[in-house]
């Protein structure tokens, strides 16, 4: 559904040159790759998942930019070569989804926070503050990190007078950049956040510290015991990180805390706050939402990686280390290899999880349903877009939405003379099970307006 509403909107701007602010969802970063994309290959899914790609090749420069701004050029190196034989990142660069901008961002904005740090020009900590600011509109899990960063710099500035200056006007160019659209979509949504945030965290469900603390778990356990279960981010339940290389990414955060620099503390509390999106969302481990750690994590455990070979060579002979860094290299290329062609590929609920189920959903509801104003409902606040984009956004179809949760609306309840069977937030199971029925309920209203609700029942599923 998102691929599919993402391609409804980049073909209406490439067809008309008209933009909506609140189109992908408000953050229309990706809307540049994926315009350039689209227009070389065409409106269609091939074309979207390009942008994808390319985002996810720059991604590896990037990463090795800013582990070498802030380690020696092996570990930059091995950081790049993790990165791109990950099958966390991997399987995002091929989904069409904004999402993969994450981890670009991420090593861009540090490596000119390291560049700027390192030496505190004018022109540095204005790039910094930029790359921030337009970062900002590449996906919502990117949100913690510049006020965290801008945090972090102001109690350091405090006791460092002549970095004072050159910190508030790179937040000021961060704010002007990252507000200035916001405000655009304020104007049109009238919501500042995008209704993904909204909905997705965990405060939704109880202000209660528990899930918290039982997400934080969760998200350390996804590099160890249970990754992400759903099959379009994951083979469901592996590890985010090969286990190969668990004893390495230790390694690395060792290091950091025995031999403190403000370069590996930074790299530290980065690989925290890139864990906060899925661990403050209603779901958790999410590959998706900590997309962003792959950055964090290549580095630290490169830089273990290199630490141990050093201590190998001096202990022993050179081969020895050598012969480390060989079979790493060719174990995590190999796992990361076999997880995305071989083990991602084969899992049966692939295919429902790229919606190909949601497609011939639409296209029943397009050539079965009545012509009179059918409306579907979905408890899910952005279903009105993206089953609209699915269905080409007939006039003649009415897409009704309330928020994740709450119960069917009175009104439906009362509308008829059965009982109302609604359409949930995307569940393919229960989706496959509707499409296998000769029918399903709809409802009929206007477009706009005060609800005038009208019941019309197809035969349900059994």
């Amino acid at each position: 559904m998102d691929e599919a509403r993402n391609l409804t909107e980049l073909s209406t701007f490439l067809s008309t040159g008209r933009w909506d602010p609140a189109w992908i969802c408000g953050q229309p970063l990706y809307a540049l790759p994926a315009s350039l994309t689209c227009a070389l290959a065409g409106p269609t899914p091939l074309g979207l998942r390009l942008a994808s790609v390319l985002c996810g090749l720059l991604t590896l420069p990037a990463v090795y930019l800013f582990a070498r701004s802030i380690a020696s050029r092996r570990t930059a190196w091995l950081a790049a070569w993790l990165v791109a034989v990950s099958h966390w990142h991997v399987i995002f660069s091929r989904i069409g989804f904004r999402a993969i901008l994450t981890p670009l961002a991420i090593a861009l904005c540090g490596w000119a926070l390291a560049r700027a740090w390192q030496r505190p020009t004018w022109t540095r900590w204005l790039s910094f503050g930029a790359l921030c600011g337009v970062s900002w509109h590449a996906y919502f899990a990117f949100w913690l990190l510049p006020p965290l960063a801008f945090a972090a710099l102001a109690v350091v500035a405090l006791k460092r007078p002549p970095l004072r200056s050159r910190v508030a006007v790179s937040l000021t160019v961060f704010l002007i950049l990252a507000g200035s659209w916001m405000l655009m979509v304020y104007a049109r949504t009238g919501a500042l956040l995008s209704s993904r945030v909204t909905e997705t965290n965990v405060f939704q469900q109880t202000p209660s510290p528990v899930p918290i603390a039982m997400n934080a778990a969760r998200a350390l356990w996804m590099f160890t015991h249970r990754g992400d279960a759903q099959p379009r981010h994951n083979v469901p339940g592996r590890p985010a990180w090969p286990l190969l290389l668990l004893p390495f990414l230790i390694a690395g955060m060792g290091r950091a805390v025995a031999r403190p620099t403000p370069a590996r503390l930074g790299l530290l509390a980065l690989w925290v706050a890139t864990l906060l999106p899925t661990i403050f969302s209603d779901a958790c481990p999410h590959h998706l939402r900590a997309l962003g750690n792959v950055v964090p994590t290549a580095i630290l455990t490169a830089d273990g990686l290199v630490a141990g070979a050093a201590l190998l060579a001096r202990r022993s002979r050179r081969l020895a280390a050598t012969l480390l860094f060989a079979f790493v290299i060719a174990g995590a290329s190999g796992i990361g290899a076999y997880t995305y062609f071989v083990a991602y590929a084969r899992q049966p609920a692939l295919r429902f999880a790229f919606q190909a189920k949601e497609c011939e959903l639409a296209r029943f509801i397009h050539d079965r349903l009545p012509s009179d104003r059918p409306v579907v409902v979905l408890n899910m606040v952005y279903g009105r877009e993206s089953v609209g984009a699915l269905v080409r956004a007939r006039s003649d179809v009415t897409f009704v939405a309330w928020p994740l949760g709450a119960p069917v609306p009175p009104q439906v309840r009362s509308a008829g003379r059965e009982t109302v069977w609604a359409i949930p937030q995307p569940d393919l199971v229960r989706l496959n099970a509707l499409l296998g029925a000769p029918s399903l309920l709809a409802y009929f209203g206007p477009a706009d307006g005060a609800p005038d609700w009208h019941l019309v029942e197809y035969p349900r599923p059994h």
